[in-house]
């Protein structure tokens, strides 16, 4: 028995580290990858075409303005 509790215990250790390596190569790089529904992709090309943005462009705006909105309720 204790040699499984010790199995887990660094299977769990291992897969934090994979996470955090994970973690660190998505904030070097910078990209994320996100799934969308047609529709969804449909809607987002629609109003960057209207806006005359790149949808890639338009979608880091407003994820960054929600990300404010949400950073600002965390500080209060």
């Amino acid at each position: 028995m204790a040699t499984e509790k010790k199995k887990a215990e660094e299977l769990q250790k291992r897969i934090a580290k994979t996470k955090a390596e994970a973690r660190e190569r998505v904030v070097k790089r910078g990209l994320m990858h996100f799934r969308a529904d047609e529709e969804m992709m449909e809607q987002l090309m629609a109003v960057a075409a209207y806006r005359k943005l790149p949808v890639s462009s338009m979608v880091r705006s407003w994820v960054a303005e929600q990300l404010r909105k949400e950073l600002a309720k965390i500080d209060k």
